[in-house]
């Protein structure tokens, strides 16, 4: 579970949260702070940045760049370090459709 608060100032959007899971599946980095940023840049694009604790496979840091390509539908790209060097670095892309 997972509760978030979000502010815009001006055009940006500032996001801060807590999350708590279950211990059995993520160890003992199952409760942490979520951080975030988000801006258009004008109407098509938009960028975004968000940080959650911990060194479990939820803890990470996540920049991405998004694209509307129609009024109801985005394409993300996003570069993805985590907070466990043991774990390797992505880059995630994601396709938003509001129906």
């Amino acid at each position: 579970a997972y509760g978030l608060f979000s502010k815009t100032f001006s055009e940006t959007r500032l996001t801060a949260g807590y999350f708590k899971g279950r211990d059995s599946l993520l160890g003992g980095d199952d409760a942490g702070l979520l951080l975030g940023v988000d801006r258009p840049l004008n109407d098509k694009w938009w960028i975004a940045a968000d940080y959650q604790e911990g060194k479990s496979a939820f803890g990470a840091t996540g920049l991405g760049v998004a694209y509307a390509f129609a009024p109801n539908a985005s394409v993300i790209l996003g570069f993805v370090r985590f907070n466990d060097r043991s774990l390797q670095d992505m880059i995630t892309t994601q396709i938003d459709v509001d129906f």
